[in-house]
């Protein structure tokens, strides 16, 4: 039974995922944009790639939680909900930082002066939003296990 929710919550986040990519893309997008510097994409099959690339990552919370649980020893209900909901929160924040910092980077490029004709681009590949998410995701697994094993040492 534990195999199939597994597989069951795996392929779900996945799915989430692949459709919710470009809602999560353009708000973040949203933060960066300056309207002085010219954001590009110089493939399509990039943008597909990183879609696949955040699918596979936002599914990895499954494994995670897993991965917790079983060391940890925890109930779905009472500890588990925080579990997850830590390591969402984590994920997005560490996402909306690496947003936050890339317009604290435009902002400086925008402030150069070139000639009239010459427009400021940046790469959208070099963004990396989804790696980000992922590096949220484990900090907030390795937090979130350090305080149930200190909430399981109080009980002992």
């Amino acid at each position: 039974m534990k195999k199939i929710n597994f597989l069951v919550s795996f392929l779900l986040l996945f799915v989430i995922g692949f459709l919710c990519y470009p809602s999560f893309f353009e708000t973040l997008i949203s933060i960066v944009d300056l309207h002085q510097v010219e954001l590009a994409s110089t493939a399509i099959s990039s943008r597909f790639k990183t879609q696949l690339v955040f699918a596979i990552i936002l599914s990895g919370i499954t494994p995670i939680y897993y991965i917790i649980q079983k060391l940890t020893k925890i109930n779905f209900w009472f500890d588990g909900v925080y579990v997850l909901i830590f390591i969402i929160i984590f994920g997005g924040l560490t996402s909306i930082l690496r947003a936050v910092y890339i317009f604290q980077e435009l902002e400086l490029l925008s402030r150069v002066k070139f000639n009239e004709g010459v427009k400021m681009s940046y790469h959208i590949d070099s963004f990396n939003f989804e790696y980000y998410l992922l590096l949220g995701f484990v900090i907030g697994a390795i937090i979130c296990f350090g305080l149930l094993r200190i909430k399981q040492k109080r009980k002992d």
